[in-house]
């Protein structure tokens, strides 16, 4: 504290201390504890906006996962189909060659 006081000019600054002792009037409680109130909602607002835009974040992410799971679903049942119509058609040549190898009319199926 000497220290500190040692920097201001002691010709031009008056060294004064107050000294308070007891409870602090009842209007300065009320307007400590309003700023104190006011600095915990706010810090709760902050909390709150910040765990609603994760929780958004989430859905959304989520959101977009499903998207991309259906069309991938979508795209395999596509191939799929895309691969037994290929199958199917080269069952047909498969039995059309057969049928020529045997000697019989190709165009004519047979009945299963």
């Amino acid at each position: 504290r000497e220290e500190l006081l040692k920097r201001w000019d002691p010709k031009t600054f008056k060294r004064a201390a107050a000294v308070v002792m007891g409870d602090p009037p009842a209007e300065l409680r009320k307007r400590i504890q309003e700023l104190s109130l006011q600095a915990k909602q706010e810090a709760a607002d902050i909390e709150f906006r910040a765990r609603k835009a994760e929780e958004k974040r989430k859905r959304l992410l989520e959101r977009q996962q499903r998207q991309r799971e259906r069309e991938k679903k979508k795209l395999q049942k596509a191939a799929k189909k895309k691969q037994d119509a290929l199958r199917k058609k080269l069952e047909a040549e498969k039995r059309k060659r057969e049928r020529i190898a045997r000697g019989e009319d190709p165009e004519e199926e047979e009945e299963e």
